[in-house]
């Protein structure tokens, strides 16, 4: 049963000053059994405590004045549930645009903190191992890794050897003994173009910059070699595999790959002292001295053709080597410091 509003309520509602709340209360209240029995008392007594009730309902237009108000009240009710609608969906249009912002702006800082951690990234330190013309060293890596480095090349390997592959990088000519590890590839990169995978093998790289054939002997072992410009040339090509005693061998210039037996003792001398000739022209043959012994050879005249040389050479002098030489290809000689002339 709904209890009847205070009186001050009900003469606040008739004289048309209650505000929205209190005109509910009263209209619901006078739609109720109590309140239908207060306005009919209203008509009729004219006791003290309803005397401002009952003079407004026996003024003139008091019954269009009550519908007026109603109607009044409906109105406002009308209104004031529209603005609920309307101020629910602000709320939900407000709601959802925080989430969309809250949202952005974590996306963004997850971003900004994707970045700096890109940033902060420490970048990878190198070990490089360089010899002059002249020079030969011997590297023995982290892994236990051997590697003899020939004159005129460059090794370089990240600090510390670490991470799942084993990786160096080679300019030049190196002879590697590969120490064993399963879990851990050992890969050279050979000229930013050829890729030479092995676990625990032995084998010859030979890739000078001033020469156009690379050149691959594996002694001991098993190779996996990926040719990356190959790939560009050729897309059905795959990786090679050599067997000991075999090489393979990539000409830069014609983009033409070959595998085939070598002469294990020529290709790996250099490593043990060893300067071989073979039917050698002159050409390669001045490359190889001047890296050998870090000179600088020139002939006096450039149509002067020398004919190819053969002989076998350990540990020996540059003038040894030079007085066989001339003798064999009839030529002659002079030795200046670091530069020879011949004529």
């Amino acid at each position: 049963m709904m209890k009847r509003p205070e009186k001050d309520k009900i003469l606040r509602y008739f004289a048309d000053e209650a505000s929205i709340t209190e005109a509910d209360e009263v209209i619901s209240w006078l739609n109720t059994k109590e309140g239908a029995a207060y306005l009919e008392s209203s008509f009729f007594q004219n006791d003290e405590e309803d005397t401002s009730v009952s003079s407004h309902f026996f003024t003139e237009n008091a019954f269009h004045e009550l519908d007026r108000r109603i109607q009044k009240e409906e109105e406002k009710e009308a209104i004031n549930n529209e603005l609920k609608k309307r101020n629910k969906r602000q709320s939900f249009l407000i709601a959802a645009s925080l989430v969309l912002i809250v949202t952005f702006i974590s996306l963004y800082t997850y971003k900004l903190e994707q970045s700096k951690i890109k940033n902060e990234i420490v970048p990878v330190k190198f070990e490089v191992r360089e010899n002059p013309k002249g020079q030969k060293s011997t590297l023995l890596l982290p892994d236990g890794t051997e590697i003899k480095l020939n004159v005129e090349s460059r090794l370089a390997f990240e600090e510390g050897f670490k991470g799942n592959e084993r990786k160096v990088y080679l300019n030049g000519e190196a002879f590697f003994n590969i120490a064993e590890d399963k879990t851990r590839p050992f890969i050279v990169y050979v000229n930013d173009s050829i890729e030479v995978k092995a676990l625990g093998t032995s084998f010859n790289i030979k890739a000078f910059q001033d020469e156009s054939n690379i050149n691959i002997a594996l002694t001991t072992g098993k190779v996996q070699i990926t040719n990356r410009f190959e790939k560009k040339v050729q897309q059905d090509v795959g990786a090679y595999y050599l067997i000991p005693g075999e090489a393979y061998s990539f000409n830069t210039e014609t983009g033409i790959s070959s595998s085939s037996t070598f002469d294990m003792r020529k290709v790996i001398a250099w490593k043990d002292g060893y300067l071989i000739f073979n039917d050698t022209p002159f050409e390669e043959s001045k490359r190889m001295l001047e890296r050998w012994y870090g000179v600088e050879i020139e002939t006096k005249s450039k149509y002067r053709k020398i004919t190819p040389f053969t002989g076998e050479f350990h540990n020996e002098s540059l003038k040894n080597i030079l007085d066989n030489m001339s003798m064999a290809c009839k030529f002659n000689y002079s030795i200046s410091g670091k530069k020879i002339l011949i004529f």
